[in-house]
């Protein structure tokens, strides 16, 4: 996914209380979740690496982002809810956009039955014919 839509006031309401650097940990991470549309690794170092967090202090800011905000799933990996959702709806709605896409290309491209010849406004019937 390249794009994904930020609503201000929800991200806004759930982050009161950030540090800058847990705000920065959180923004690196989502991006992370969105662009490969699932959830992130569990081991920390490389969610430190997705976070580019290199000091301790921005370390901290990523464990304190993962324990508010992402829960270990059963399948080994952390989740977001609120991303989990965005992107079962997206990914719905770009399945729906294929298939209509397919459906408006088969009838633009289906054979088509072939033309008739044009009437014509009767005078050619008349060549030859004296008047």
């Amino acid at each position: 996914m390249k794009f994904w839509k930020r609503w201000i006031a929800d991200y806004r309401g759930k982050t009161r209380g950030c540090s800058l650097a847990q705000l920065g940990a959180y923004d690196a991470l989502l991006d992370e979740y969105y662009s490969g549309e699932g959830p992130l690794p569990i081991e920390p170092h490389a969610l430190y690496r997705i976070a580019g967090a290199q000091g301790a202090v921005e370390r901290s800011a990523v464990d304190a982002v993962v324990a508010r905000f992402f829960a270990p799933g059963a399948d080994g990996m952390l989740h977001n809810a609120r991303a989990d959702e965005y992107l079962v709806d997206e990914i719905g709605f770009r399945g729906a956009q294929a298939q209509r896409g397919r459906a408006g290309a088969t009838a633009r491209w289906a054979p088509r039955p072939p033309a008739r010849k044009p009437r014509g406004n009767g005078a050619d019937n008349l060549a030859g014919f004296d008047a």
